[in-house]
């Protein structure tokens, strides 16, 4: 059982992904990182920034002034309520799989960057390119020290059942 136990470690985790070469439309970018909880496909941080394109305004996305939201595990969003800008990003693959990830960038569900202005003005700049890159979260050395001192418990109670 202990052996069962080892050979199916727990997959839950977190995806640590980096934005790359992300432009669109009328020559806005963005930067930055976000990180998915890999069972649920949830977005759990982000750290984008947004540059201009003249229009739009250059906004820098954190969760303590912007709010988040994953559509599916393909897509999120991030959005600056008060100002109503915000970014829309749409991969080809499930974010919920480490590795490179290309945007959708065709169709009404590409990727974006828009904003909203008073009296319901709306503006949107597809994505033109970029991708993702996602690497798994390499656990904590406590999360090492945990397991062992799991693995000597254990072998105590069998040691003591056994003497």
């Amino acid at each position: 059982m202990l052996i069962s136990a080892l050979a199916f470690p727990a997959a839950a985790g977190t995806i640590n992904w980096t934005l790359q070469g992300m432009t669109f439309e009328g020559g806005s970018t963005a930067t930055g990182t976000f990180q998915i909880d890999d069972t649920t496909g949830q977005l759990l941080d982000w750290n984008i920034f947004a540059t201009s394109n003249g229009t739009l305004q250059n906004i820098h996305f954190t969760p303590a002034f912007t709010a988040g939201s994953a559509q599916t595990t393909s897509e999120f969003s991030v959005l600056a309520v008060p100002i109503s800008t915000g970014v829309k990003f749409h991969f080809l693959n499930p974010l919920t799989v480490p590795g490179e990830n290309p945007l959708v960038l065709t169709g009404f569900d590409s990727g974006s960057y828009f904003y909203g202005a008073p009296g319901g003005f709306f503006e949107s700049y597809a994505a033109i390119a970029g991708s993702a890159v996602g690497v798994a979260a390499v656990p904590e050395p406590e999360s090492y020290a945990m397991l062992v001192a799991g693995l000597l418990l254990i072998g105590a109670l069998k040691a003591r059942r056994k003497g």
